[in-house]
């Protein structure tokens, strides 16, 4: 069982790109970024220092990417932070981008970390079109990260390989 375990670890620390079929494309990951958790449908890495946190998933449907629907989204992404110990969540900010010729949503969230030392956290969530399904790839990080997560994400964005 051992050997069976450090066989599938190995395969995941090293697919970069991770291809996903259900997605429809391929994620690059930032240099020193390290995968989590990957399927088809759903994926989770973190930064080389473990001070980012991202997670892509997917919705069921496929809408337009425009203001109303990105403000729809809004509520599942809060819930989602609250999953996973944010507090008090807040959008603070909604645009509408194009991103690798892609109608993209973004969406920045503010709240605290649960806990006893709870301090600022930050979120931005990219939503966009896929194979009749809408992709949502987030990065989570302490306030102080901020603009590195926000780079990341943005790498990825460019970089993502979307097939029709």
């Amino acid at each position: 069982m051992l050997w069976v375990c450090l066989f599938w670890f190995g395969l995941l620390a090293q697919a970069e790109p991770f291809a996903m079929n259900d997605v429809g494309g391929t994620l690059h990951l930032p240099k020193g970024w390290k995968a989590k958790e990957w399927s088809n449908w759903d994926f989770e890495a973190k930064s080389g220092d473990e001070a980012i946190l991202l997670r892509l998933w997917l919705t069921e449907y496929q809408v337009p990417i425009n203001q109303k629907n990105a403000d729809v989204w809004g509520p599942d992404y809060i819930e989602r932070l609250k999953k996973m110990g944010g507090l008090n969540a807040t959008i603070a900010k909604v645009k509408l981008v194009d991103k690798a010729g892609r109608p993209t949503a973004l969406t920045n969230l503010e709240f605290t970390f649960g806990g006893k030392k709870g301090g600022a956290g930050f979120a931005r969530v990219a939503a966009f079109g896929g194979q009749g399904q809408t992709i949502h790839i987030r990065v989570v990080s302490n306030a102080r990260n901020k603009k590195r997560a926000s780079e990341a994400l943005n790498e990825m964005l460019q970089q993502f390989e979307l097939e029709k």
